[in-house]
């Protein structure tokens, strides 16, 4: 039971924390500010007079974006193991030809400029869309062909959107 003689004591117990604590609590506000994001974080880390037209929003997505396209746009390497059943040259030598081969798909295809426009694309859409074709070399063989679309005005099927 809380008698006026404890409540007295209570309230100037907790007077005297509060004063205690009064120089610690801006920069705790700020901590608090920078831990939880968003424009609060911001104006703590860049001071109060930022308002929402100052902040460099389009220049932080943009060193986001091409962050990702950087992680995103290296063309992966290409390996083509031989099976391991024999110790012959000749797997080996199969196996090392159809990555070549492989490897010069990807060169003709500009697959090292596609993969950073797919890593701009993500953030935004969730995914990227490839139609594989095929052409000709100029012997008369045909090889796959793989082009990048924009996923905005790409749809499921070829008769377009329902």
């Amino acid at each position: 039971m809380v008698t006026p003689r404890n409540q007295e004591a209570i309230l100037r117990r907790a007077t005297q924390l509060k004063r205690d604590h009064e120089q610690s609590s801006r920069s705790r506000t700020r901590v608090r500010a920078i831990l939880n994001g968003g424009v609060g974080a911001i104006q703590a880390l860049l001071g109060p007079h930022v308002t929402d037209e100052d902040l460099p929003w389009p220049n932080l997505m943009l060193s986001g974006l091409t962050r990702l396209a950087q992680k995103i746009g290296n063309r992966p390497d290409v390996r083509v193991d031989p099976p391991n059943d024999t110790d012959n040259q000749l797997p080996r030598k199969r196996a090392e030809r159809r990555e070549r081969i492989v490897e010069a798909y990807d060169l003709d295809d500009r697959i090292e400029l596609q993969l950073p426009q797919v890593g701009r694309w993500l953030p935004g859409y969730g995914f990227a869309v490839w139609t594989i074709g095929s052409r000709l070399s100029p012997e008369g063989f045909p090889y796959p062909h793989a082009e990048l679309r924009d996923p905005f005005d790409c749809f499921p099927s070829a008769w377009g959107v329902d």
